[in-house]
């Protein structure tokens, strides 16, 4: 299998919570994993410190606002996945539907051999 990535764009749910905002998503585990493949979750470019959570368990603080950060979830993917990111001293929570996602770019990096995720490039798809 080669390197893939998979966007996890909307639906995203975002709520108000003590000291920020809370980002909620809810994806499957990926299908056609190889027995060597590792799945990272990648986020890019938070304006703010925080959180990340995958099925309620902390895989690290988000990294210093506008850098990016690299989660190993391999052995921690479900069926059924929630990814919860809570962003520190971020207060803007939408109720317009422009506002579907949160602040950055956040995927899905599938890995073949164990290999780590790449970064992100502005116009990568």
């Amino acid at each position: 299998m080669d390197r893939h990535r998979i966007r996890l764009r909307r639906p995203w749910r975002q709520e108000l919570a003590v000291g920020g905002v809370v980002w909620r998503r809810w994806f499957g585990r990926p299908s056609g994993l190889g027995a060597g493949s590792t799945v990272w979750v990648c986020i890019d470019g938070m304006p703010s410190g925080g959180t990340v959570r995958l099925n309620s368990h902390l895989l690290g603080p988000l990294p210093i606002p506008r850098n990016s950060g690299r989660y190993n979830v391999t052995t921690r993917l479900m069926e059924g996945n929630e990814l919860t990111i809570h962003l520190e001293e971020f207060r803007e929570v939408s109720t317009t539907a422009t506002q579907t996602n949160p602040p950055g770019d956040i995927y899905l990096e599938i890995c073949p051999d164990e290999e780590g995720p790449t970064q992100l490039k502005k116009g990568d798809e």
